[in-house]
């Protein structure tokens, strides 16, 4: 039996859980990209395990690095102060 190549190159495929391909809306349409699930991530002081996550290239003219999606936040309290323009993410919900 032959497995199908990790679909990102910058995740190690011992953290992969498993993947598919979905697809997303761009700026520049509709594509298809792979969709994985890692062990676990962490950002600073938060880490989630088994979270979904899209791999797709961002334009470095973008000006950012990546995104924090809802599959990784929702293990998360999440605050968003428009009127500061603040977002607070601590543990627990």
């Amino acid at each position: 039996m032959t497995f199908p190549q990790h679909p990102c190159s910058s995740a190690p495929s011992h953290l992969c859980i498993e993947w598919c391909r979905t697809l997303i809306i761009t700026a520049n349409g509709v594509i298809e990209a792979p969709l994985i699930t890692v062990e676990r991530i962490r950002w600073g002081e938060l880490e989630a395990g088994a979270v979904e996550v899209v791999c797709h290239d961002i334009p470095e003219l973008a000006g950012i690095e990546g995104l924090l999606g809802l599959s990784f936040l929702q293990h998360f309290r999440t605050l968003i102060d428009y009127t500061t323009g603040v977002l607070k993410i601590t543990a627990g919900r």
